[in-house]
């Protein structure tokens, strides 16, 4: 009967040792869990925070330190119209300028929000009547003498 008693009693403490370990792992992925959440959302804050900044500041003069983070912004926007202008010419759409949503070109009324889609040439002829300043990068119309947000002398 001891003998009994001997194995009763070390499945129960394997139980208890198991039991516990299984709880430290519970706690443990929980925590992991919570880590991961607490750093992703970290980077979304981030991530607002300079989009924030970015937004606040655009054509206005910066840090020389952030000065390669504008322009490395810039140059994505400027890349990411082209090919958004491209996608849109060989899809033979265009784009609403009130809600952004995709129309057959030619159409006169925005499906989506009723607003009236301007002429695809207008809007391109607009684009190229503007310039960006190289010392700002802030976009001001084409002829003019001087940056509005940080009056560079122009060509």
């Amino acid at each position: 009967m001891a003998f009994f008693d001997k194995v009763g009693a070390s499945i129960s403490k394997m139980g208890s040792d198991v039991s516990s370990k299984t709880k430290s792992m519970v706690e443990v992925t929980n925590i992991n869990g919570q880590l991961k959440s607490s750093e992703a959302q970290l980077k979304d804050i981030f991530t607002e925070l300079g989009k924030a900044y970015f937004e606040a500041n655009k054509g206005k003069e910066v840090d020389e330190n952030l000065k390669q983070y504008f322009d490395q912004v810039s140059e994505a926007e400027e890349a990411i119209a082209h090919l958004k202008s491209l996608l849109h010419k060989a899809k033979g759409t265009v784009e609403c300028t009130n809600c952004h949503a995709e129309m057959p070109v030619g159409t006169v009324f925005c499906s989506s929000c009723g607003a009236k889609i301007g002429a695809p040439e207008a809007a391109e002829e607009a684009d190229a009547e503007k310039v960006v300043c190289p010392k700002c990068h802030a976009e001001i119309k084409a002829g003019v003498a001087f940056c509005a947000s940080c009056g560079t002398k122009l060509n």
